[in-house]
């Protein structure tokens, strides 16, 4: 969360993660890393706006998919802060949380599902650190009728308050006009 225009001590603290109560050293190295002030005068003003995590608010969709004749297969990950498409095609390796990884936390709730699927492998809803890592992958085969489509949220939180969402899509069908390899 970023700091107010009026910034107090005891929300200078929350926002790096401590309590509001804790010892606080306007001059100490974590605040001056927040206030981006490695030397000289240093003042509360200088925290307004600031915030210990960035998140890049850019970042708002994330998909992989796969069409195929026969077998079809999609996969992501979440690790660290940043979504890599594993398998497939579709959105580029994207940074979401691009410092001070300790202080934020992610959950990857599903939102909906193709009827008669499995969800990908992942523990939905579960609090994460940015240093778990996530997989979410599907594949379909021909003559199987497993073609899917799952959607869900990649939720980022910093000290428990939710501050940014990414949809996010694996989507896998098959063709197999053609009929089975032979």
């Amino acid at each position: 969360m970023a700091i107010s225009s009026k910034p107090t001590v005891s929300e200078i603290n929350v926002e790096l993660g401590r309590a509001s109560n804790a010892l606080f050293n306007i001059g100490g190295s974590l605040e001056r890393q927040l206030a981006e002030k490695p030397s000289g005068a240093i003042w509360l003003s200088d925290f307004i706006g600031k915030s210990w995590v960035k998140i890049n608010k850019t970042v708002t969709n994330f998909s992989v998919f796969d069409d195929s004749q026969y077998t079809a297969s999609a996969s992501m990950k979440f690790h660290n802060g940043v979504l890599t498409r594993e398998s497939g095609g579709g959105t580029n390796n994207t940074t979401v949380v691009e410092n001070n990884l300790s202080a934020a936390t992610y959950k990857i709730v599903t939102t909906s599902l193709t009827p008669n699927q499995s969800s990908p492998n992942h523990s939905n809803g579960v609090l994460r650190q940015m240093s778990d890592s996530t997989g979410l992958g599907m594949t379909a085969k021909f003559n199987e009728n497993n073609d899917c489509v799952w959607t869900g949220d990649l939720q980022i939180f910093v000290n428990g308050i939710l501050k940014h969402t990414v949809a996010l899509r694996v989507e896998v069908t098959t063709d197999g006009s053609s009929g089975e390899p032979t």
